[in-house]
């Protein structure tokens, strides 16, 4: 800012200096031996203490009156990259500024994840949103547990995309991940790809209810997966050139979509949701809170 008749020079920039993440979380941590000396459940915390240039703080609260599993990114749970990744998004859109540039500024320390990022931003096309038809959004987010992972969900409404349905449609998928030295190319991109569409399906459709103490849904034809017909169009994975240790695949595609998912939703209608699955009544009330 450089005031008229005058000789200084100020520089405002809006950034996040500190961050506490209260975590509670019922998961059997002794089980698998992922107790820290604390005795706090490294599994659940996982994805808390993440990657960006920021003063953490972080805590848990260590009832375990209940047992909880994985779901396929068991050592990298999906509910807190979707609860970091969201409140990312957030942050930067008050901040007004670009969600993509607002996590470049913060991973200095994170130099193969800024690779990754930048790659899939180029290959969605991410300075071309704008031109977005209505109803469409495209969002992004990043995880990393011993490797690098970047996601870009593009999504839409169905059919004539009326937004009033509360309906939400993944149109296609852009990721690109750095697993360190790649031996079978074809089988990392396998496995991105079917642990996207997993994320996928746990992020639209599929949620258990208890009731007495027991699940309610007793089959398939209850408990809800994503069908064939629903799929995205395409989903694109681009390998990163890597020299690095070799690291497994099977599960950061799994922690990523659902908060791309989220934060396409936000950029489009300026409406957070902050609870999965991403359900049409969900998103529904969303909107009415905005309108309000």
């Amino acid at each position: 800012m450089h005031p008229s008749g005058s000789q200084g020079r100020h520089r405002f920039q809006r950034a996040v200096i500190a961050w506490k993440n209260t975590l509670v979380c019922a998961y059997p941590g002794e089980r698998y031996g992922g107790l820290d000396k604390q005795g706090r459940d490294q599994f659940s915390l996982n994805g808390s203490d993440h990657y960006y240039d920021i003063r953490t703080s972080r805590a848990r609260d260590p009832r375990r009156n209940r047992h909880g599993g994985g779901v396929r990114a068991r050592g990298a749970p999906n509910y807190t990259f979707f609860a970091v990744e969201t409140f990312v998004d957030e942050l930067a859109h008050l901040a007004g500024v670009d969600p993509l540039e607002f996590r470049l500024r913060m991973l200095g320390g994170a130099p193969r994840l800024q690779n990754a990022l930048r790659l899939v931003a180029d290959r969605a096309g991410w300075d071309r949103r704008s031109s977005l038809p209505k109803n469409v959004g495209l969002g992004i987010a990043v995880s990393r547990r011993r490797r690098s992972v970047a996601d870009l969900d593009r999504h839409c409404d169905p059919g004539p995309r009326r937004p009033d349905t509360g309906a939400v449609r993944v149109e296609k998928i852009w990721c690109a991940v750095d697993a360190g030295l790649v031996v079978n190319p074809d089988g990392v991109r396998n496995q991105m790809q079917g642990s996207l569409l997993f994320g996928l399906s746990n992020a639209l459709k599929e949620r258990a209810t208890v009731k007495g103490g027991q699940i309610a849904q007793t089959n398939f034809h209850e408990y809800q997966l994503l069908r064939m017909n629903e799929m995205p169009d395409d989903v694109e994975v681009y390998v990163v050139q890597s020299t690095e240790y070799p690291t497994g695949v099977g599960e950061p595609g799994v922690t990523t979509v659902l908060p791309a998912l989220s934060n396409a939703n936000l950029r489009r209608q300026r409406s957070p949701v902050r609870t999965s699955p991403y359900l049409p009544d969900r998103v529904l009330k969303a909107l009415r809170e905005q309108k309000a």
